[in-house]
């Protein structure tokens, strides 16, 4: 589906997930030598869940396209690995530069230890690149297009049979809420190899399945009922993550909590009304969120070095719910900056290779 038919409230909750990601980077941590945090724990759970956004919208699209198996391969390597590798490599050599201290030349001269722990990384199907955390998401995402035929499959099956998107949609919610209730003993769901591929497989085929009743959701009842929900249900968990100490499992995505706000912030977009002009600006926005990903945590590292974050974080000390405004306006300034640069990197590259 070419990106400027795609749907504006989808393509709104691409964005939503991506800020929430970004978020997630950029709160305060909620726990520290005096313990526990309530308000910086509620802050965590809000921004738990744009991942599970992403997984649910690929859900959307993924099966209608007309694409072969080979084409969706060469496709992922030219979109997907190659934007990943030099975003990883990039974060690979400025990590000492940006994290420790160190200057260029000591950044670029890496160690062979640096080098043989990247290889063990990546002979056990882990993100690579540590300084780039969020990369362990395309980690999950590479496999999960080389299961396409198997998935696919299933998705056919799917459609046969009006009920069985409704039926499989709830089994999925209820095993993981299993899961939930074992604080992820019976699944052992993780974030790396065969440990994440299976709960993204799970959303995604979820997105699928809801992309058929969502329109169930539609009205301005649910305008206001969706955010109201997503407070309460992010309150339930702040509850059980203070009853679990130090146990977080149910603060990851592939918990029923990621599966249900996910699907919460799609109910909310696709009730707002947009403009042709306010639809192509939000499709506009969200071709860039995948670069904002690959590349936010450099812009947020970049900020932290020069000093920026300690200073806001100083400045906001006075100031009731403290914790909210930081991560609202590095949220932001993250964001912005980073879209600023996606934008001049992506102009760059169309002018590179209309010249050639």
């Amino acid at each position: 589906m070419r990106k400027q038919n795609r749907d504006p409230a989808v393509e709104l909750a691409r964005i939503l997930g991506c800020l929430i990601v970004i978020g997630c980077h950029c709160h305060l941590p909620y726990a520290g030598e005096s313990g526990m945090d309530a308000g910086r724990a509620y802050l965590t759970c809000l921004f738990a869940d744009g991942v599970a956004v992403f997984w649910l919208i690929m859900g959307f699209y993924y099966f209608s396209g007309s694409a072969d198996y080979g084409t969706r391969l060469k496709r992922m390597w030219k979109k997907i690995c190659v934007p990943m590798l030099l975003a990883g490599f990039l974060s690979f050599f400025t990590e000492g530069w940006l994290n420790h201290g160190l200057s260029w030349r000591e950044s670029l001269l890496l160690p062979a230890g640096a080098w043989l722990e990247l290889l063990e990384k990546l002979i056990r199907w882990e993100n690579p690149f540590r300084a780039d955390g969020p990369l362990w998401y395309l980690m999950i995402y590479i496999p999960l297009v080389f299961c396409y035929p198997l998935l696919k499959g299933f998705a056919d099956w799917l459609e046969e049979k009006p009920n069985r998107k409704l039926r499989t949609f709830l089994l999925f919610a209820a095993l993981l809420l299993v899961n939930d209730f074992t604080d992820n003993q019976l699944f052992s769901f993780s974030q790396h190899s065969i440990g994440g591929l299976v709960p993204a497989a799970m959303l995604m085929l979820c997105g699928s399945c809801f992309l058929s009743f969502r329109d169930r959701f539609r009205g301005k009842l649910w305008l206001l009922l969706s955010p109201i929900i997503f407070l309460l249900a992010n309150g339930l968990r702040l509850w059980i993550l203070l009853r679990r100490g130090g146990s977080d499992w149910i603060l990851y995505w592939f918990s029923l909590f990621g599966l249900l706000n996910a699907c919460l912030l799609v109910i909310f977009c696709q009730n707002l009304r947009f403009s042709e002009r306010s639809g192509q600006m939000v499709n506009r926005i969200a071709s860039y969120t995948f670069p904002v990903y690959l590349l936010h945590i450099l812009v947020k590292n970049l900020l932290v070095r020069q000093g920026f974050t300690a200073a806001l974080e100083q400045k906001l000390a006075v100031l009731p719910l403290s914790a909210v405004w930081y991560a609202v306006i590095l949220v932001a300034v993250v964001f912005l900056l980073t879209l600023l640069l996606c934008v001049i990197l992506r102009t760059l590259k169309n002018r590179i290779f209309r010249n050639a």
